[in-house]
Formats: C-alpha cells, sequence, structure tokens
C-alpha cells in the first residue's frame, strides 16, 4: 500500500521536540495491555515494549500503532 507519510521524519521531529514518548504506544509484555504514552504497566508493574508512534482510534478508542494501519515497519 503506498504511502505518502514520511514515518521516519515523523519520529525524528517528535524526538527533537520532546514529543516521542508522549505519540509511542506501548505493549505490556505481561498482560498485553497498551498504553499511550505510558512505558510502564501499572498493573503489572512490568517495562512495556514500543509498538511506535500512534493515537487512540477516534471511533472505538483502542490505541493503535500507525505502523499497524499502515501495514508496514518504518521503527
Amino acid at each position: 500500500m503506498p504511502t505518502d507519510v514520511d514515518l521516519t521524519g515523523l519520529v525524528t521531529e517528535l524526538r527533537l521536540r520532546g514529543e516521542l514518548v508522549a505519540r509511542s504506544v506501548y505493549v505490556c509484555p505481561e498482560c498485553g495491555e497498551r498504553y499511550l504514552g505510558e512505558r510502564r504497566c501499572p498493573d503489572c508493574g512490568r517495562w512495556c515494549r514500543r509498538l511506535g508512534i500512534g493515537g487512540n482510534c477516534p471511533d472505538c478508542d483502542h490505541v493503535l500503532a500507525m505502523v499497524e494501519l499502515l501495514g508496514e515497519d518504518f521503527r
């Protein structure tokens, strides 16, 4: 699926602004819960794995990484 989105450039820009963590999706390796901008699971206390930049779905409020929507790995 071709795209004009430059995720590498976007990640670089967010890093320069100090906003990368807040805009990143993380998943807990223990319980599988996803978090936006939280690097540690509040329930399990484990460090989460970064999936990439993303946000909340406007329809269902589920936390999604952009790479899941685009079907490509730009990390």
